[in-house]
């Protein structure tokens, strides 16, 4: 197998789903479990490669509502707003 479908990850010769169901993941990577993207376009992606609607786990506990990710700083081209990266 040369490249399996976005929704799933190349393990040896097979292309395994990624967890949409438990980890939420639209896209993932080395495990089915290690989100890149999330299925809920509302929620956001941990720095463990996890999808959910907060970003509760200190330090990375700010909302980056550009990249759908949670941050520890926002990046010089957003601003911070109530605890929100935004443009």
């Amino acid at each position: 197998v040369g490249q399996c479908p976005s929704i799933t990850f190349l393990q040896v010769d097979s292309c395994i789903l990624c967890d949409a169901t438990n980890a939420g993941c639209l896209t993932c990577s080395g495990s089915s479990t290690n989100c890149i993207s999330c299925v809920n376009s509302a929620h956001y992606l941990n720095q463990f490669g996890n999808c959910g609607p907060t970003c509760s786990i200190s330090p990375y506990s700010l909302y980056d509502d550009v990249s759908k990710v949670c941050r520890q700083s926002c990046p010089n081209t957003l601003y911070l707003s109530s605890g929100h990266c935004v443009s």
